[in-house]
C-alpha cells in the first residue's frame, strides 16, 4: 500500500495549496489541476463526494492517477479508502467515488491524489473538507414560518444551527433581516458573527439603530421594535476558513402576541434533534414520531423496537414547539410520555426556539412524568427542551436500537387562554 502522507499526518489546521478556486497539487507543473472537493468545501452527511482532478497537459496521454480519502478518530489518522490506478478519460476528468464509504457528520477528511508517468510519481498535496452536522448552517430561530414573541420585538434575535464543531476549523456567519419577500428593505445585518462553540447554535441579535433607521418602531415611539402581526424575513450563511457557502433562506416569521395562537395540547413542530455521538442502530429517528397524542407501539425487543416514538440517544436533545402556548397554573404545566423503559431527562422551557433556556426539572420518566413551568420564573412558553441526563460514554452505556429517552408524546396541562396572559 502506498504512503498515505508522505511529509504530515492528519493536522486540521494544515496548509493548504495556494493555488486559486479549485486548483493545487500536481508537484508545481506550470497549470494546476482543477479538483473537487476544493479546501474547506461542506458537506451533508450521508454518502462520500466525487473526487475529480482534471488531467495535468504536461504530462500527457498514460498517467495513472491513485486517489487516497482518511480520518481522524480518536487522535489518529486512519485511512477510510484508497483507489485503484485510475487512466485519464477521454474528458480529460479523472473521477472516484470511494464504494462502502459513507462520510459522517461534524468530521474533517483529508484527500490527496497521486499521478504516476514514465519518470515516476508525484504526490499532490492534501486537502481538507468538512461534513456538517445534521442541520448544519439552517434556521433554528425563528424557524420556518414560525413566530417571534411580541415581547421580544425590540430585541429581535436570529439562530442558525452551528454547521460543525471540528477542532481547527474557524467559522462565521452572516445574518441578513429583511421587511419584504423581495429582500430588498434591509432592516439589518451581521457579518462575520463568531461560531458559539459549544451550543447547539450561534445567534446574532438586530440593533435598536438598525430597528430606528429601518422605521421600525414601537407604537408609542418608544423604541425600535418589529411590528406585531407583521411578517419578515432572513436569511444566513457560514464561512469556514475563509471559504463562504451559500444563503441558507430565506426563512418568514410573524411577530405574534403567543397567546394569540391556536392549536392543539400537543407538540407540533421540532425544531432540534442533536446528537454528541454516532448510534448507527437508532432505529426510530423521526422527531415527528414525537408529535401528536401518544402513538408508540409494538415495542417486543431491540431487534423488534415497534415505532411510533424517537429514541434521542444518550445526553440528546429534542427541541420541540407546542400547539398551545404552556402558561404556569396551579400544579403541573406539561406532561411527557415515555416509551421502553424508565430513563432519566431534564425538561427546559424557553422563549423562543432557541432559548435560553430554564430548568423545569429532571425525573426518572416511566409511562410518562410532569413538570412545573413556575419553577423557571416563566408565565409561559411555547418551546421546550427535553435532554436525555446520561453520559454516552459512560461505561456500559453502548449504542443500541433504543438507546436514550424514547419519547412518545408531549401535552400542555395547562394553556393560555386570553392574549393579556401573554403580555
Amino acid at each position: 500500500m502506498r504512503s498515505l502522507f508522505r511529509i504530515v499526518p492528519f493536522i486540521l489546521a494544515l496548509t493548504l495549496a495556494a493555488c486559486g478556486g479549485g486548483g493545487g497539487g500536481g508537484g508545481g507543473e506550470p497549470t494546476a489541476p482543477a479538483f473537487s472537493p476544493e479546501p474547506s468545501a461542506v458537506y451533508s452527511p450521508g454518502g462520500p463526494p466525487e473526487f475529480w482532478v482534471t488531467d495535468d497537459p504536461v504530462k500527457g496521454e498514460g498517467n495513472l492517477y491513485h486517489f487516497y480519502l482518511v480520518t481522524e478518530e480518536n487522535g489518529a489518522t486512519v485511512s477510510l479508502a484508497e483507489s485503484d490506478d485510475l487512466p485519464i478519460p477521454g474528458d480529460g476528468v479523472v473521477r472516484w467515488t470511494p464504494a462502502g464509504v459513507t462520510i459522517k457528520k461534524n468530521r474533517a477528511y483529508q484527500w490527496r491524489w497521486s499521478v504516476t508517468d514514465a519518470k515516476g510519481t508525484t504526490d499532490s498535496e492534501s486537502h481538507l473538507f468538512y461534513v456538517r452536522d445534521r442541520s448544519g448552517g439552517e434556521a433554528i430561530a425563528p424557524r420556518q414560518n414560525g413566530y417571534l414573541d411580541l415581547t421580544r420585538a425590540s430585541t429581535p434575535t436570529l439562530a442558525a444551527f452551528n454547521v460543525l464543531s471540528v477542532a481547527g476549523a474557524s467559522v462565521t456567519y452572516d445574518f441578513q433581516l429583511f421587511a419584504d419577500e423581495a429582500m430588498t428593505l434591509l432592516i439589518g445585518a451581521g457579518v462575520g458573527v463568531p461560531q458559539l462553540d459549544g451550543q447547539v447554535a450561534t445567534s446574532w441579535t438586530v440593533t435598536q439603530a438598525e430597528l430606528r433607521m429601518a422605521g421600525q418602531i414601537a407604537p408609542d415611539g418608544s423604541t425600535g421594535a418589529l411590528r406585531e402581526g407583521a411578517t419578515y424575513w432572513w436569511r444566513v450563511r457560514y464561512t469556514v476558513n475563509g471559504t463562504g457557502g451559500a444563503w441558507q433562506g430565506p426563512y418568514v416569521f410573524t411577530v405574534k402576541n403567543l397567546c394569540d395562537i391556536s392549536g392543539t395540547l400537543w407538540a407540533e413542530y421540532p425544531t432540534e434533534w442533536t446528537t454528541i455521538r454516532e448510534c448507527d442502530l437508532l432505529v426510530n429517528i423521526d422527531p415527528e414520531e414525537a408529535m401528536g397524542p401518544p402513538s408508540a407501539h409494538g415495542f417486543m425487543s431491540q431487534e423488534q423496537p415497534g415505532s411510533g416514538y424517537i429514541s434521542i440517544d444518550y445526553s440528546g436533545k429534542l427541541g420541540i414547539e407546542m400547539g398551545k402556548t404552556v402558561f404556569d397554573g396551579p400544579g403541573d404545566d406539561l406532561r411527557v410520555w415515555e416509551y421502553v423503559s424508565s430513563e432519566w431527562l431534564e425538561v427546559y422551557a424557553g422563549p423562543s426556539e432557541n432559548g435560553p433556556w430554564y430548568s423545569m426539572g429532571k425525573a426518572l420518566c416511566p409511562e410518562f412524568c410532569d413538570f412545573d413551568l413556575g419553577v423557571t420564573g416563566l408565565r409561559y412558553a411555547r418551546w421546550f427542551r427535553i435532554v436525555s441526563l446520561v453520559n454516552p460514554f459512560d461505561p456500559g452505556r453502548k449504542c443500541y436500537q433504543t438507546a436514550g429517552p424514547d419519547i412518545d408524546a408531549i401535552k400542555a396541562l395547562r394553556y393560555t387562554t386570553a392574549p393579556e396572559q401573554c403580555q
